[in-house]
């Protein structure tokens, strides 16, 4: 089976930099080439891009609470967005710890948390907050 990405060029005595107007090794993930968009439900993180201004003082690793104002149970979703399947709902004051995000989509800023009873999945984070009310 031929090799490829930085292994062929590695054998082949080639440096692994990108030759001009190419992507070569670097840029690339997965032999896919750097302009090529690749679907995960784990969101991509940039250096140096700005997290959205409004994520209420939440940060990753941080604890949550389900806000209690309006009293509605929070969706869980399997994935981030709307149109995502529901897998669970979260009733008003529990407990989440904010492991991904925020991603934003379709209009809401999105984190993927984990509940202390252990349930795993994405909420819109404008339904949380930071204390306990």
């Amino acid at each position: 089976m031929p090799k490829s990405g930085a292994d062929a060029q590695e054998e082949n005595g080639k440096s692994s930099a990108a030759p001009a107007g190419g992507t070569g090794a670097i840029g690339a993930i997965g032999g896919a080439k750097a302009d090529t968009p690749a679907y995960t439900d784990t969101p991509a993180i940039t250096h140096g891009e700005a997290a959205p201004a409004a994520t209420g003082g939440l940060t990753l690793g941080a604890t949550a609470y389900v806000q209690k104002a309006g009293g509605q149970n929070l969706r869980l979703h399997d994935l981030a967005g709307l149109e995502s399947h529901v897998s669970d709902s979260l009733h008003p004051g529990t407990q989440l710890t904010l492991l991904i995000g925020p991603v934003q989509r379709d209009g809401y800023p999105w984190w993927r948390i984990r509940t202390a009873d252990g349930r795993e999945g994405w909420v819109a984070g404008t339904e949380l907050v930071t204390h306990p009310e």
